[in-house]
């Protein structure tokens, strides 16, 4: 995964899929879960956490943020993970990365 850049205390939607080894989509299948979580660093608890379940087969998941998810946020730069649960257990697919606070403009 990439960079997240959101302006602080605005609606967010990210929108996350899945391919296996060989480069074949994952079906997100009903059931299944997405853990979205931002920290401050690695060795900190999360200051958002949102699990989106699946109750219908998809390619894409999105995971929506809420002005009061970052309106308190300081502006910078965060750390995020999403996680795939599922009968099989807790995979991370997209390892740590940059989610970026900013101000807004005006």
């Amino acid at each position: 995964m990439s960079e997240i850049k959101v302006v602080q205390g605005d609606d967010v939607r990210i929108n996350f899929s899945l391919k296996y080894a060989s480069g074949t989509p994952y079906t997100f299948r009903e059931g299944d879960k997405v853990v979205f979580t931002v920290r401050p660093r690695l060795s900190e608890e999360p200051v958002i956490t949102k699990e989106v379940t699946v109750d219908t087969p998809a390619a894409i998941v999105t995971v929506v943020l809420i002005p009061e998810d970052t309106a308190t946020l300081r502006m910078g730069t965060y750390v995020y993970d999403a996680k795939l649960v599922n009968g099989n257990g807790t995979h991370t697919f997209c390892p740590l990365s940059d989610f970026m606070v900013v101000a807004s403009v005006g």
